[in-house]
């Protein structure tokens, strides 16, 4: 019997640590932890760009634009490396994993009384776009095939700009509803896809310079920062500035894969992202909680509470523990199960 092609390639170092940073980039942003400089800094120009980059230090919406990007490249990269697509087993595997934490997430958020819709526009919002994307991967690899990415790339980045033609000074990502929003978002995940057929051909020798790469880095968060600035403060909402931002996350992360492959992962954050998905999926309805407990207690706290944020913290990786990993491991079972029947009943 020919053995399913359901066993982990080898990671992509350098990814998850990003992956991590992204979500808490998320929380610390929903938490509100950046502080107001307003009473600090005398008014005149020096004080309002301090100020301004303060405020707009902390940007969750770009942070799920690096998701969706290495979301497209983790997908993809397996067809690279010469895995075939499966799709029923790629199904299970990306539906149970995805899906089932999310249910238990949104049920713990409903049990405590909080509306769902609150949920889906802070967090699920992305995550439906992510399962649609996985509907769709089978489609792309076959138009990917047919018309190459230029002409797919560019299919999508139309349809991505006819919906921000369609509400042009939405200040949100999600403010497009979840349908539209899923075509918005399209063009940042087919460029993870791109970006795996290109890391490939890279050439291992050419990482960047520690001097390049921190520009690089730095570079990201400016345009991040401006990116939330122009949303609060301009017409030109996140729908305009985060595809901009995409392409440059495009080459950002090309040159991450390039310095891990040369100079290694940082151990702490590549252990620390295996469980990102939990931040991200739980840091809304744990926090709720924890206001919640304390305020049965007559405890009057802050989101920004370092106690607060570690307490958090520590109750994600716990759903990581009991929910997470275990989904993930349904997830590869599940896989295997349909990989093992498609072989077993192939006729001799």
């Amino acid at each position: 019997m020919t053995e399913p092609s359901t066993k982990s390639l080898p990671r992509i170092a350098g990814l998850d640590s990003i992956r991590f940073l992204a979500a808490l980039v998320v929380l610390l942003m929903h938490f509100n932890v950046a502080p107001s400089l307003k009473d600090i800094w005398p008014d005149g120009l020096l004080g309002w760009a301090i100020r301004g980059t303060v405020d707009n230090a902390l940007n969750g919406q770009a942070a799920v634009i690096v998701f969706f990007v290495i979301s497209g490249f983790c997908i993809h990269y397996p067809r690279v490396a010469g895995r075939k697509l499966a799709v029923s087993e790629f199904y299970a595997s990306r539906y149970i994993r995805i899906a089932l934490p999310m249910f238990v997430a949104a049920f713990v958020w409903v049990v405590m009384g909080s509306e769902l819709d609150k949920l889906v526009m802070g967090i699920l919002w992305s995550l439906y776009a992510e399962l649609a994307y996985y509907t769709a991967y089978p489609l792309i690899v076959l138009l990917r095939k047919a018309w190459g990415w230029s002409i797919l790339f560019g299919v999508s980045a139309a349809g991505s700009a006819a919906v921000i033609f369609t509400q042009p000074i939405a200040t949100l990502y999600q403010n497009h509803g979840i349908a539209l929003t899923c075509i918005l978002g399209l063009p940042c995940w087919l460029l993870g896809c791109i970006l795996a057929e290109r890391v490939q051909r890279d050439d291992p020798t050419s990482a960047p310079s520690a001097r390049s790469i921190w520009a690089w880095r730095l570079a990201i968060w400016v345009l991040s920062v401006i990116s939330s600035a122009l949303e609060f403060h301009s017409p030109i909402g996140a729908p305009i500035t985060l595809n901009i931002f995409a392409v440059a996350v495009f080459f950002w992360l090309e040159r991450e894969i390039l310095w891990v492959r040369a100079h290694g992962p940082v151990s702490a954050l590549e252990a620390a992202g295996l469980w990102s998905y939990s931040i991200y999926l739980m840091h809304l309805p744990l926090a709720a909680a924890v206001v919640e407990l304390c305020g049965q207690a007559g405890i009057s706290i802050s989101l920004a509470n370092p106690l607060v944020i570690l307490t958090v913290l520590v109750g994600c990786y716990i759903f990581y523990r009991i929910v997470e990993e275990p989904s993930h491991r349904l997830a590869k079972t599940a896989a295997r199960y349909i990989g093992n029947r498609r072989y077993t009943l192939r006729p001799l």
